[in-house]
């Protein structure tokens, strides 16, 4: 009976953190994701209103030399994988774009390019949240390790606790028990416990005293 009683709270515990850790890694992620999209969503912002700045005033100037130097500094934020800039007439000037981009994967939003209120041209940007999603992943992967190692040492430390608590108790009332018969009632019940388990064990020595 105590192998199997002990196999219970195993099996107990072992259910019982699986499911935490299911749910609490569904909750790290979701959590997670959120916050990494709306970290995109900045960063694409500021990368947009920084090229469009910049942008603006270099093709004022007509000097499409610095717009090339331009469109490469760009492709130095993670999410920016390739810029098109294109003349008032929609007529293409300059572009870049990072290696090994697959164009099917971007994200690609157009910008008009003015100043004094006069559009002068506009530029495409082909952003990538690839980076956003290894960084999310990396970062779930982490928390969730560290929550499954939490997981694991609160499990073997309840169990600890329920085996010496419950289990041994139980396991050495048991064993009085089958030592118990009409012709030897000598064996008593050694749990020195104040809890439920050693009101009983007082109880069964003093009924085999009787």
């Amino acid at each position: 009976m105590f192998h199997s009683l002990k196999i219970k709270v195993m099996l107990s515990i072992i259910i019982s953190l699986v499911l935490c850790a299911a749910a609490a890694s569904l909750v790290v992620t979701i959590t997670v994701r959120f916050q990494m999209s709306g970290q995109y969503a900045a960063e694409k912002e500021a990368a947009i209103e920084s090229l469009s700045v910049s942008l603006s005033k270099i093709i004022a100037a007509g000097d499409l030399d610095q717009i090339g130097r331009t469109l490469e500094s760009a492709l130095v934020y993670e999410n920016v994988a390739s810029v098109s800039v294109f003349d008032s007439m929609g007529k293409l000037l300059v572009s870049a774009s990072g290696q090994g981009v697959n164009p099917a994967e971007l994200e690609l939003t157009r910008h008009s390019l003015t100043v004094d209120g006069q559009t002068i041209g506009s530029f495409e940007a082909g952003l990538s949240n690839s980076y956003i999603n290894n960084l999310a992943r990396d970062t779930v992967i982490a928390l969730v390790s560290v929550l499954v190692a939490f997981l694991f040492l609160a499990g073997l430390a309840l169990y600890i606790f329920l085996r010496r608590s419950v289990l041994q108790p139980v396991a050495a009332v048991t064993e009085t028990v089958r030592q118990i018969s009409p012709e030897n009632l000598s064996p008593r019940v050694n749990v020195g416990s104040r809890d439920e388990i050693g009101f009983l064990a007082e109880a069964f020595n003093q009924m085999t005293d009787n």
